[in-house]
């Protein structure tokens, strides 16, 4: 991740790098939500939140929550727990859903909630619920 911040290449990447953190700290969140940007717009993007901080790595950040909610107008859209974001990942790419980082980061929850409901809808059963290597 060095690597990227050196060369200007953490665009675009909060998703995945938020995935990582987040399922390599205990206890910490894999958070998405719109955030406004002084122009008036907003933007799907992600973070970590750990305690009452949260880990922006595309913003190079590490902030009280708090400040960082008040700054970046925050509206929270999706939350996982890091002890669930390998099961989510896995059940996601076993059934075909590509781009997994970016669905998981804004419907992971949601989707994987009606999987679990409509076991009919699996594509084939998740092969191994805490294979996480599939990211590295």
């Amino acid at each position: 991740m060095l690597f990227d911040m050196k060369n200007n290449l953490i665009k675009g990447r909060c998703y995945t790098s938020s995935m990582i953190i987040a399922s390599n700290i205990e206890n910490s969140y894999f958070v998405t939500g719109l955030v406004a940007y002084e122009d008036g717009t907003t933007h799907l993007h992600s973070y970590v939140e750990y305690n009452d901080y949260i880990i922006d790595y595309t913003k190079n950040l590490i902030i009280k929550k708090d400040v960082y909610t008040k700054l970046l107008k925050v509206k929270e859209l999706n939350r996982i727990n890091s002890q669930d974001i390998d099961y989510i990942y896995n059940l996601l790419l076993e059934n075909g859903i590509l781009n997994t980082d970016r669905y998981m980061a804004t419907f992971g929850t949601e989707i994987v909630t009606n999987l679990e409901k409509n076991k009919k809808l699996l594509k084939r059963p998740l092969k191994n619920k805490t294979d996480f290597s599939c990211l590295f």
